[in-house]
């Protein structure tokens, strides 16, 4: 079976993430993989033809998700990603696997003696997850509480310590610890692969960038997050219930900053009620979806979920990379032209006033009506303002819990003399960057299009200034610069 590539990070047991476009230094930013050419097949139900012909505005209109019937010999790959919005498939494909008849506790404990990828919490609530491997994880001061991750438990055992576990009033009480499994397909053995025959369709996307996953819990939950993939997920045994969240509600879920260990997990409290977030918060409102066995649930990339398992849940889901991953990697690439320095400036403070011009040109030519000061005001206060308020990242100060930002001038060399102009004309050198940063960025949908730029925008401040000095100065410039 086609494998996903090892560049990609893990987190809840899992090959991990297209969103991570970028990892530095600059020689380990992700390069762009070559995007399977499929066909897009004619829309077969008239709401799919809307959804696809206004795929740049309606997508943010969705308040439901709709459930069609379908037959399991039809195609559906290409037109769900093409309409870009959650769908529920009944009697799709995956009603015939054999899995949806035999996957049961014994079946499973009979063919898998031991699980070598269980997690444990003494919270029913999983994640926020915490990846050591980002670039702010030096400057963090707190990590959440801890999760046992990789633990080796017998298969009965797993299943008889599922059973047990109880939901109270109080699901951290002492002496309570939920377990759950999720992990590659691989891991069970060639009969898992048979037993989910044929999955062609849920991976036809891009098959060379695929990954095959299986889920297994019981009243246990995972925080509200993103995944940048394609998600065709299978129920088998049991229920589930997502939570969805569309990649516009980004800014009010504050998911956590590009470069931090908890990268695109929302920070506001939808579930965990330990989460250190400063100031009242207003949730959107999430779109229920309740799967039952035999139900097909389509993701789109970037749309936030939480998912809960009621009762004991077995799932199988397949991710597929996304055109936005190679069109993301591609803007990343696009280094900062050489500046003309003009009055002898200090190096940090050079490499500001690029980051910033670059930010400039690259709104003028295709910021979609944004300007790069307001989605960096954006940015700042969705990302990074609670973790600088609460001080959970170094260099935060209490002063920035107020409802306006008042910073002092921690950072000398940004005075607002650095700061472009929003309509000055651009030297070639900068135009010719902006054009080949928004060459990428025009191909990505209007939806997810506010997610990948703040990313693009925090990986290029950490590629010039340093990832220690990123916070401040995107703080100082969304403050000084107008």
């Amino acid at each position: 079976m086609a494998r996903r590539g090892q560049d990609a990070s893990k987190r809840s047991g899992k090959t991990h993430r297209a969103a991570d476009a970028a990892a530095l230094p600059a020689s380990c930013w992700a390069t762009a993989v070559a995007v399977a050419v499929v066909a897009a097949g004619a829309m077969v139900h008239v709401w799919m033809q809307q959804q696809h012909a206004g795929s740049h505005t309606n997508q943010e209109q969705t308040t439901s998700v709709r459930r069609l019937q379908w037959s399991p010999s039809k195609p559906f790959a290409r037109q769900l990603a093409d309409a870009g919005v959650p769908v529920v498939l009944q009697n799709s494909v995956t009603t015939t696997w054999a899995a949806a008849r035999l996957w049961k506790e014994d079946y499973i404990a009979e063919r898998v003696s031991v699980l070598e990828q269980v997690y444990t919490s003494q919270r029913h609530v999983f994640g926020p997850y915490f990846d050591p491997t980002r670039p702010l994880t030096p400057f963090i001061s707190a990590t959440g509480p801890p999760h046992k991750t990789n633990v080796t438990m017998d298969t009965r055992a797993f299943f008889r310590r599922s059973a047990e576990q109880q939901l109270s009033s109080d699901p951290s009480r002492p002496g309570q610890e939920f377990v759950y499994y999720s992990g590659e397909i691989d891991r069970f053995g060639e009969w898992a692969l048979n037993d989910i025959s044929p999955f062609d369709e849920l991976i036809v996307l891009q098959p060379q960038r695929t990954s095959i996953n299986v889920w297994m819990g019981k009243d246990v939950k995972a925080h509200c997050h993103f995944d940048g993939y394609h998600n065709f997920y299978a129920q088998l045994k049991g229920h589930k219930r997502f939570v969805l969240w569309p990649p516009t509600d980004w800014a009010a879920l504050h998911v956590f900053p590009f470069l931090h260990p908890s990268h695109a997990q929302a920070q506001v409290n939808t579930s965990v009620p330990w989460l250190p977030f400063e100031g009242p918060v207003k949730i959107p409102k999430g779109i229920v979806v309740d799967l039952n066995p035999g139900d097909l649930l389509y993701l789109p990339p970037l749309w936030f979920h939480e998912v809960e398992s009621v009762g004991l849940s077995l799932s199988v889901n397949a991710w597929t990379d996304t055109e936005q991953t190679t069109a993301s990697a591609a803007m990343f690439d696009v280094g900062l032209p050489v500046r003309d320095l003009g009055p002898a400036l200090d190096p940090v403070s050079d490499s500001a006033a690029r980051v910033l011009e670059g930010f400039g040109a690259v709104f003028a030519e295709c910021g979609r009506g944004h300007t790069w000061t307001g989605m960096l005001r954006v940015l700042v206060r969705a990302r990074y303002r609670t973790l600088l308020c609460n001080q959970t990242l170094v260099g935060g100060d209490k002063g920035l819990c107020g409802s306006a930002f008042s910073t002092t001038a921690e950072l000398p060399w940004l005075p607002a003399a650095l700061c472009p102009s929003q309509h000055e004309s651009k030297p070639t050198s900068l135009r010719g960057f902006a054009a080949v940063v928004c060459a990428a960025a025009n191909t990505l949908p209007n939806q997810t299009w506010e997610i990948w730029m703040a990313n693009w925008m925090e990986g290029l401040a950490a590629r010039s200034v340093g990832v220690r000095l990123t916070a401040a100065l995107l703080l100082l410039a969304g403050t000084r610069c107008l």
